[in-house]
């Protein structure tokens, strides 16, 4: 028993005299990691993420404008004319055109004027600078972010990437006609349609930008006011209510109500629908500038009647002039340019 007892006390003393020699030799080893981490986190990790935070909100809103530059460039096949935008805004923002689309719009699009060769030269309009432009504009831009790689995530560097090299595959600056030997040769499709797929490439690669931007830190007014686009153009009229009523302060009162109108009416909600159509129209608002909206609803007898009561016949009619003529201008170019394109196939058939 005794030298049991003995035996325990020996082990002990040994242990104490270890745990002693560990103390002594680790516990200034812990002390210095333990400064060392709170060194690093005081001195570099708060430094650093409150460096990168700041950074990123400029980035976000850089992404932003380069995503406006890109849709800018995306509409311009869809314009009329050299001077007028397209009717196609929204439903480039909705995710809805087609490589058909861009196909069709791109029939009566040439470079410049040296490719006004053939008999329909008079339907044709020159894109070519203006997509120089926007592209050169386009590629500084994008050049500038990515000196801030380090701050970019590699989803948003591969899109931006692969957005500038598709656009920068073509050369927009091209005369039609190539001299081989004492010939010239022109081509025998002027127009750029062969840029379709180029194109539809370039906005499927945006539309997945732009879900980056809207799942970002960034907010501004005009992002909420995109997303609402897209939902209501994507049909999906309660979630922009719900979006809206949300983020209600970033709206101006004329969008908000516009909107509420809108969906109420698809959601064939009529009290709703005509409370806010009272309220928007009885502001005096603009309906010739809002046209393209006003049509959506403008089969309802119900909101003539209110439109009558806060404008006069003067009013109505030149809004109803406006819409028609339109629908008639572009449904005239799109059927002409469904034309170009079969009479283009028959002659490379030939």
């Amino acid at each position: 028993m005794c030298n049991w007892i003995c035996s325990i006390m020996y082990n002990l003393q040994n242990w104490w005299q270890n745990l002693s020699f560990y103390r002594d030799f680790l516990t200034p080893i812990l002390l210095s990691f333990i400064s060392a981490i709170i060194f690093w986190v005081c001195f570099n990790l708060f430094p650093e993420k409150y460096r990168r935070d700041n950074i990123r909100r400029i980035l976000d809103k850089n992404i932003y404008d380069i995503c406006m530059k890109i849709f800018f460039i995306l509409e311009i096949p869809f314009r009329p004319n050299s001077y007028s935008v397209s009717n196609m805004q929204q439903k480039i923002y909705a995710g809805v055109i087609t490589e058909e689309d861009y196909s069709i719009a791109l029939q009566n699009k040439c470079l410049n004027d040296t490719y006004l060769i053939d008999e329909y030269a008079n339907f044709y309009v020159c894109i070519g600078e203006k997509l120089e432009e926007q592209i050169k504009e386009l590629d500084i831009k994008i050049e500038k972010l990515f000196s801030f790689s380090y701050y970019l995530s590699p989803r948003e560097i591969e899109l931006l990437e692969n957005i500038r090299n598709q656009l920068l595959i073509y050369d927009y600056k091209g005369n039609s006609a190539t001299i081989v030997g004492n010939q010239k040769l022109v081509p025998i499709v002027p127009n750029i349609s062969y840029m379709a797929h180029n194109f539809f490439i370039v906005y499927t690669l945006f539309l997945s930008l732009l879900e980056l931007i809207f799942n970002s830190s960034y907010v501004t007014k005009n992002l909420y006011s995109t997303r609402v686009y897209i939902l209501y153009n994507k049909k999906q009229y309660k979630y922009v209510l719900s979006f809206m009523k949300k983020y209600k302060k970033y709206f101006d009162i004329t969008f908000y109500r516009l909107y509420a109108m809108l969906c109420y009416y698809k959601l064939n909600r009529k009290d709703k629908f005509l409370k806010y159509a009272e309220l928007l129209l009885q502001s005096k608002l603009d309906i010739v500038s809002y046209r393209h909206h006003i049509m959506d609803v403008y089969a309802s007898e119900e909101f003539r009647k209110i439109l009558i009561k806060y404008y006069t016949q003067k009013e109505i009619s030149a809004f109803i002039e406006v819409c028609e003529h339109e629908d008639k201008l572009y449904n005239n170019i799109w059927q002409n340019n469904k034309s170009l394109r079969e009479y283009y196939a028959q002659k490379l058939n030939r």
